[in-house]
């Protein structure tokens, strides 16, 4: 049996994919959530990290990430340890937005908006992440403040999350191995990640099976965590991971 190791992308932390985590435990699929945004501020510095934490793993792993970490999770893709990818929205075939508007947005004004006393209200204000979602009331301010932990007080993880949108926003790679097995769960109505976007998995997987979420948007995995636990026992189920 495999664990699902979760990798949780700018600007969350560990705690975007606890409650994913709780249901696959709850079915006796055992995970771990692994955050190298901690200490790694770009794409060679996090694949180290976490293929030194692969090798120290004593089970076969899947990894399941999303948004701006799906090209750590291709570069991982070819470590013995590894069985299987799990991409949720984010962007593939083109620069994300965030990115775009990072490469526009004087870093100074960014690193200014994007303080804790600014950023937490507007992450859960109508025009932050209350529109990632379907149901605004998910986003609420308890709810940024404790998925956003380590970005709103820690300064360090902040500047790393700023610098990986800024280095790692941009079309994925090919996998470093396209053989193995990828699921991508795909929010239909996410205004940032269209389907058009996961399509371009095709190309970068030879076994890739592709699951809708009917209205999802950007962040389904965070407000429809049971659906998403469920979609990925039942893959890991028919490909025996």
């Amino acid at each position: 049996m495999t664990t699902i190791m979760c990798i949780p992308c700018p600007p969350f932390g560990t705690e975007y994919w606890t409650a994913v985590c709780n249901r696959l435990e709850d079915k006796k699929k055992p995970t771990k959530i692994v955050n190298p945004l901690s200490t790694a501020s770009g794409l060679a510095e996090a694949t180290q990290i976490m293929e030194d934490e692969l090798s120290s793993s004593d089970e076969d792993i899947v990894i399941l990430t999303h948004g701006a970490t799906l090209n750590l999770a291709l570069a991982l893709s070819a470590h013995p340890k590894v069985k299987g990818i799990v991409l949720s929205n984010g962007s593939v075939s083109k620069q994300s937005i965030l990115a775009r508007l990072g490469s526009i947005i004087p870093s100074s004004v960014l690193k200014a908006a994007l303080h804790p006393r600014i950023s937490t209200k507007l992450f859960s204000s109508s025009l932050g992440m209350r529109r990632w979602v379907v149901n605004p009331y998910v986003m609420n301010h308890d709810m940024v403040v404790r998925v956003c932990n380590e970005f709103i007080n820690d300064s360090k993880y902040r500047s790393n999350c700023l610098n990986w949108v800024g280095m790692n926003g941009l079309p994925l790679k090919p996998a470093a191995d396209d053989s193995k097995p990828c699921l991508s769960i795909w929010g239909t109505h996410d205004i940032f990640h269209p389907l058009s976007e996961r399509q371009a998995i095709d190309g970068l997987f030879t076994d890739h099976t592709a699951v809708d979420v009917p209205g999802g948007r950007y962040l389904h995995g965070l407000e429809r965590p049971w659906e998403t636990a469920d979609h990925i026992l039942e893959w890991c189920s028919k490909k025996s991971l």
